[in-house]
């Protein structure tokens, strides 16, 4: 049967009732919230200077540069432009809001901060 799931409503993070949030602690929930978690371990691996590249990473990353597929909110001229400026090169648009794109792996994160951006997905 659907809704199986052990949540409860309401639940809360590690984070005491009250306490506002590190500007870190917002910008990682940001990344978590809509960056698949293939590609947000790419941003931790990266942030934390590491070598060693994971198995799922090999799978998309290719000579420094993610294929990512983007879930857009909205797709305009303008983010289009904001994305070829942050140095994505559009391999193809699927339909109306979803693109296909190949980004420096040290970008990634930026992606984060487009509120036109719904979710980036590894294309695999």
């Amino acid at each position: 049967a659907s809704g199986d799931a052990n949540v409860s409503v309401g639940e809360m993070s590690d984070e005491k009732v009250g306490e506002v949030p590190s500007e870190e602690a917002v910008r990682e929930n940001r990344l978590k919230e809509k960056l698949h978690f293939w590609i947000f371990e790419v941003v931790n691996r990266l942030a934390k200077i590491e070598q060693t590249v994971t198995a799922n990473e090999k799978r998309f990353v290719r000579d420094g540069k993610a294929e990512v597929q983007i879930k857009l909110l909205v797709k305009t001229s303008e983010v289009m432009e904001k994305l070829k400026n942050l140095g994505a090169e559009i391999i193809s648009e699927k339909d109306a809001k979803t693109i296909h794109v190949k980004i420096p792996i040290d970008k990634l994160a930026n992606l984060a901060e487009f509120v036109e951006i719904e979710y980036v997905l590894p294309k695999i």
